[in-house]
């Protein structure tokens, strides 16, 4: 199952990624997967690979999409060190939200690996043993070869605080 077959978007409903506008800063990538028969949804930030992770969505939640990724963001952002609330807002506008096609392997393929991560906490813990606050920070936590094998949570503060950062582009 695709987010935009639970969002019911057709193609009209898509912009393009000219019409998106906005920076860096606000450009999210989301993907649904299942753990334990359970829909989960996961977002990647698109220039650090920073994610978040929300468990146990229904079909319900996904009328309030938005407000479920940016509840859930503020979460993940105020647990892991040095993201103070200013940054918070710039990273998580308050829309409108707009949705276009994933064209890049590379966040693809980074989401995958997230996933895949996700999946290996349930086989060891079971689905109702996980503490997802504390896998949320982890998959934060562990390097990605796509940002210089640097962890999401470091490269993240870094493009936010304007210290060095890696300016390679994810394509």
């Amino acid at each position: 199952m695709k987010v935009r077959k639970a969002l019911k978007l057709k193609d009209k409903d898509l912009s393009i990624d000219a019409e998106i506008g906005g920076s860096e800063f606000n450009h999210w990538f989301c993907n649904i997967f299942f753990l334990d028969r359970r829909k989960c949804l996961i977002w990647m930030h698109g220039a650090t690979l920073f994610t978040v992770l929300a468990p146990g969505v229904r079909q319900d939640d996904f009328r309030r999409f938005g407000d479920i990724f940016r509840s859930r963001a503020r979460r993940v952002l105020a647990a892991t060190d040095g993201i103070l609330e200013a940054y918070m807002t710039r990273l998580l506008d308050e829309g409108p939200d707009h949705f276009a096609k994933t064209d890049s392997s590379s966040i693809l393929g980074s989401l995958n690996d997230r996933i895949a991560a996700c999946k290996w906490y349930t086989y060891d813990y079971g689905y109702e043993g996980i503490d997802f606050d504390a896998l949320n920070y982890n998959l934060n936590r562990t390097p990605m070869g796509a940002i210089g094998y640097q962890f999401a949570s470091e490269s993240l503060k870094q493009m936010l605080t304007g210290e060095t950062w890696i300016t390679k582009s994810i394509k």
